[in-house]
C-alpha cells in the first residue's frame, strides 16, 4: 500500500518502481527459466498479470502503470525481428508452448491473452500501443517465412523471432479471434478487404484508421492488383478486422516450421540410412557421432511436431480456417456481402475486385493446414463433422478451378494437396489411414512440388473413378475432347492426357536410369572396388549412393502413379487414346518400356532391395499390359504398336507373357493377353507388305521429324515447313511454338497443303497397284 501511495503522489514515481521490478522479471524469463520450471514461470506470469489488472489502483494510476508497462516492451529495434524476444512481452511469447517436462508450460499463451484482452479493453490508446506492437513485430519477422529454404539458416536466424515466439504469437491472437471463428458468423461480415490497402502512414494514422497491420500492401493478391480494382476505404475499421489480417500474418510466418518439419524428415531419413551403412565399414566412434546427430535431430523434429499440433492451438486453428473458409467463399462471389447464403456453383463470370486485395497467404495458410493435419495426425479432428467438410471443401472447389480467382498457379495447385488431404484414406482391412511419408529429395523445389502437386491429383483421380457419378463425369469430359479434337484450342481432357503421357514417359526413363546406376554402384561397393579408395573418395561414393537412391524412389513412386491412372482411364476411356493425334506416343510409351522391363535389359536394373527404392516392375508390367488389353480392340491402336519398331520386336509379347505368368496375374487376363499377341502378329503380315510397298517415298512425301509418309500435309506459316497435320498438332499440344523457328504457332495458323495431299495419295495409289 505504501507502494501504491508513493506511486499516486509523486510524478514519475510509476516509472521508478516499476520499472526495476519490470526488468528483473525479464531477466527470469530470457535468461534463467528453464524448460521444466513450470510452477515458478506461473508464478511470474501472475505478477505480471498484477500490472495490468490491479484493483487496488484508481483507473487512472492503473492506465498509468499499464502505459509504463507497453513503454517498457518497446524493442530496441523495432525494424529486426529478433528484438521483441528480448522485451519481456517477447519473452514470455518465447516460451515454447509444448517443451518436455512441462506439460502445462501451454498456458502461459493462455495469460498473454489475458494480459493483452485487459489492456486492449482499458482505452483506445492502450489497444493502440498493444495492436502497434504486434503489427511492427509481425511486419519486422515477415522475413522468416522465407528462411526455411536458406542454406546457412542459423546465420540469418538470429534476426527474426524463434519458433516458440511465432507459435505462441498465433495462439494468443487466436484466442482473440474465438468470437468470430465460427461458420457465417455475422461478426465475419465486419471483415473489409480494403483494410490491406489503407497502408497508414504514421503510427497516428494507425490509430485513427484502426490500422495496425502492416506490409499488407506489397503481398501478392488472390486477383492481380490494378488501380481500377481498388476498392473505396473504409473511415475507420474494427477490431475484428484487425484480428482477423494479424493471425494470418502470424499464420503464414508460424507455417514456415512445416517447411522445417519437412526438412529434418529427409535428414533423419538419411541419417539413418547412413547409420546402415557404417555399420558395415566405418569405427564405433565414427557411428556414435551419426548416432549424437541422428537423436538431436529426432528431438527437434518431436518437440516441434509437439509444439505445432498441440491439441488446442490445432482445434483453434481449425476453427478460424473454417470461419475464414466460409468469408472467402462469400468475398469470391460478390463484393459487397451482407451475409452468408449457400453458394450455388458455378460462380459469376464477373471477379469482385475485393479478390484484388486479399493476400495470397490467407489461401495457402488454409492449405498449409489442412496439409499438416494429414502429416500429423490430426485428422481425426474432421471425423463425423459433415458441415466442416463441405466448408473446406466448397473453399477448394471455388478456387482451385478459377485461374481468374486465384491467379497463382502454384497457389492453385497447393489446394490440390488439400483436397487430397480431405480424401478418406483405406487400409485393407478397411480402416481409413490419415498419415503421409514426408521426403524431399533436394534436388529442386520447384520440380518436387510440381510432381507433388501431380500426386494429389493422381490420388484424387484414382478415388473419384471409384465412385460413379464422378468416373461419368470424367467419360463425359473425354467424350467432349473427342468431340472437339480438331479444334483451334485443344480441348481440357486432350490436353491432359498428352501430359499425362508426358509425365510417364520421362518419370519412367528417369527411374529406371536411376535404378541401373544403383545397381552398377552396389555391384562396384559389393565386390570390394572401394576398399581401395581414401576415406573421403569412400565418403562421397556413399553419399552419391544415398542421393540416387532418394531420387530413384521419388521418380519410382512418381511413375507408379502415374501409369497407374493411364491404366484405370484406359479400361473406359480408349478413342482419345487410339485417335490418330494420340496413337503413335501411346504406342511408343508402352512398347519402349515393356522392352526394358522384360527384355534382356531388366537386368540391368536388379538393385539390391527394390523395396527400399519403391521399384515395381512387376505392378508395372501387369499396368501396361492391362493397357495394352484394353486398346487393343482397335487396330489403329495394334498397327501403331506394330509400327513403333525402336522397341517392338516379335518375342516382346511372349517376354511380357513369360514375366506375367510369374507374377501371377489372372488367367483369364493371360488368355486375352495372348490372344492380343496373336492378332498383332496376324496384322504384322500386312503391316509388313504395305511397309515394302511405301518404303521408298521421295522426301517431300515424309514428315520431318518422325520420317513417316504424311497422311494429312500442312504447311508452317513461318517456316513454310511441310508437315504432318497430326505430329503439328501434338507438338502443339506441349510447344506453341513453330519448331523449326521457335515462333508462336497455333493450329489456325497452319494451312493445308492440298496439292501434295493429292501427289501423296497418288503415290500410294500407284505403288499399291504393283502388288
Amino acid at each position: 500500500m505504501k507502494l501504491v501511495e508513493r506511486m499516486d503522489q509523486q510524478p514519475g514515481a510509476v516509472m521508478e518502481c516499476l520499472v526495476p521490478v519490470l526488468k528483473m522479471i525479464r531477466t527470469k524469463f530470457t535468461t534463467e527459466f528453464k524448460l521444466s520450471h513450470a510452477n515458478e514461470i506461473s508464478q511470474y506470469t501472475s505478477v505480471v498479470r498484477l500490472f495490468t489488472c490491479s484493483e487496488t489502483l484508481a483507473k487512472s494510476m492503473l492506465l498509468t502503470q499499464i502505459q509504463v508497462f507497453m513503454e517498457f516492451n518497446a524493442p530496441v529495434d523495432w525494424g529486426v525481428g529478433g528484438s521483441y524476444e528480448r522485451t519481456l512481452l517477447g519473452a514470455m511469447f518465447a516460451l515454447n508452448p509444448c517443451p518436455r517436462g512441462a506439460e502445462r508450460l501451454y498456458t502461459i499463451c493462455e495469460d498473454i491473452n489475458r494480459i493483452l484482452k485487459t489492456i486492449i479493453k482499458l482505452s483506445p490508446g492502450l489497444r493502440h500501443s498493444v495492436l502497434n506492437w504486434l503489427g511492427r513485430c509481425l511486419h519486422a519477422n515477415r522475413g522468416k517465412v522465407d528462411l526455411w529454404s536458406a542454406h546457412e539458416t542459423e546465420v540469418f536466424q538470429k534476426d527474426f523471432c524463434s519458433d516458440g515466439f511465432s507459435l505462441n504469437m498465433c495462439h494468443v491472437l487466436l484466442h482473440l479471434c474465438t468470437p468470430f471463428s465460427t461458420p457465417g458468423s455475422p461478426m465475419l461480415l465486419k471483415v473489409k478487404p480494403s483494410y490491406t490497402r489503407a497502408a497508414p502512414a504514421t503510427d497516428q494514422q494507425a490509430e485513427e484508421l484502426c490500422v495496425h497491420s502492416r506490409g499488407l500492401e506489397d503481398e501478392r493478391t488472390l486477383a492481380p492488383y490494378t488501380e481500377e480494382r481498388q476498392l473505396p476505404p473504409e473511415k475507420c475499421y474494427t477490431f475484428i478486422c484487425e484480428c482477423f489480417f494479424l493471425t494470418h500474418q502470424a499464420l503464414h510466418i508460424a507455417y514456415s516450421m512445416v517447411y522445417k518439419l519437412y526438412k529434418l524428415n529427409s535428414s533423419i531419413v538419411r541419417l539413418k540410412r547412413l547409420l546402415e551403412l557404417l555399420k558395415e565399414t566405418h569405427t564405433r566412434r565414427v557411428i556414435a557421432l551419426v548416432k549424437m546427430q541422428l537423436n538431436r535431430e529426432f528431438c527437434w523434429y518431436y518437440n516441434m511436431k509437439a509444439a505445432l499440433t498441440e491439441y488446442s492451438f490445432t482445434k483453434m486453428c481449425l476453427s478460424f480456417h473454417v470461419a475464414t473458409a466460409t468469408w472467402l467463399v462469400q468475398v469470391a462471389s460478390r463484393d459487397d456481402v451482407k451475409d452468408f447464403p449457400d453458394v450455388t456453383l458455378p460462380l459469376p463470370v464477373e471477379i469482385p475486385k475485393s479478390l484484388s486485395s486479399i493476400p495470397e497467404f490467407v489461401i495457402t495458410n488454409y492449405t498449409m493446414f489442412v496439409s499438416s493435419l494429414e502429416i500429423f495426425g490430426g485428422m481425426d479432428l474432421l471425423a463425423g463433422d459433415r458441415a466442416i467438410l463441405d466448408h473446406m471443401m466448397t473453399l477448394v472447389l471455388v478456387f482451385m478451378g478459377s485461374p481468374k480467382r486465384l491467379a497463382d498457379s502454384d497457389a492453385r495447385a497447393k489446394l490440390s494437396e488439400a483436397l487430397d488431404a480431405l480424401l478418406p484414406r483405406q487400409n485393407d482391412d478397411g480402416s481409413y489411414n490419415t498419415s503421409k511419408t514426408i521426403e524431399m529429395t533436394g534436388q529442386s523445389v520447384d520440380d518436387e512440388r510440381k510432381f507433388n502437386y501431380r500426386k494429389s491429383m493422381h490420388k484424387l483421380l484414382q478415388y473419384m473413378w471409384k465412385i460413379p457419378l464422378h468416373k461419368q463425369a470424367i467419360k463425359g469430359l473425354a467424350s467432349t475432347a473427342m468431340k472437339e479434337i480438331e479444334n483451334t484450342e485443344p480441348p481440357l481432357f486432350l490436353r491432359f492426357i498428352n501430359l499425362l503421357i508426358n509425365d510417364a514417359i520421362f518419370l519412367l526413363d528417369e527411374a529406371l536410369d536411376h535404378m541401373k546406376q544403383i545397381k552398377d554402384l552396389e555391384l562396384e561397393r559389393d565386390t570390394g572396388k572401394w576398399d581401395g579408395l581414401s576415406a573421403e573418395a569412400a565418403r562421397d561414393k556413399e553419399t552419391g549412393l544415398r542421393h540416387l537412391g532418394m531420387m530413384g524412389r521419388y521418380r519410382n513412386v512418381m511413375a507408379n502413379y502415374t501409369i497407374y491412372t493411364l491404366e484405370i482411364l484406359s479400361r473406359e476411356i480408349r478413342d482419345i487414346f487410339c485417335h490418330s493425334l494420340m496413337v503413335d506416343r501411346v504406342a511408343g510409351l508402352l512398347n519402349y518400356f515393356l522392352e526394358h522391363l522384360v527384355g534382356p535389359k531388366q537386368k540391368e536394373y536388379k538393385v539390391r532391395d527394390r523395396r527400399e527404392y519403391e521399384f515395381r516392375p512387376e505392378q508395372i508390367v501387369s499396368d501396361i499390359s492391362h493397357i495394352y488389353v484394353y486398346l487393343g480392340t482397335s487396330d489403329t491402336f495394334c498397327k501403331a504398336v506394330l509400327g513403333e519398331t525402336r522397341s517392338f520386336s516379335e518375342n516382346l509379347f511372349q517376354q511380357a507373357t513369360t514375366v506375367l505368368e510369374k507374377i501371377g496375374v489372372q488367367a483369364e487376363f493371360l488368355v486375352k493377353f495372348v490372344e492380343l499377341n496373336d492378332k498383332l502378329k496376324g496384322l504384322e503380315r500386312e503391316a509388313h507388305h504395305e511397309e515394302e510397298m511405301l518404303a521408298d517415298a521421295p522426301d517431300e512425301f515424309l514428315d520431318p521429324i518422325m520420317g513417316t509418309l504424311m497422311a494429312d500435309p500442312v504447311t508452317l506459316p513461318d517456316s513454310k515447313t511441310n508437315m504432318d497435320r497430326n505430329v503439328i498438332a501434338r507438338h502443339l499440344l506441349s510447344d506453341q511454338r513453330d519448331p523449326f523457328t521457335n515462333m508462336p504457332l497455333s493450329m489456325d495458323r497452319v494451312t493445308p497443303n492440298t496439292d501434295l495431299k493429292q501427289r501423296i495419295n497418288h503415290w500410294k495409289a500407284e505403288q499399291l497397284k504393283k502388288t
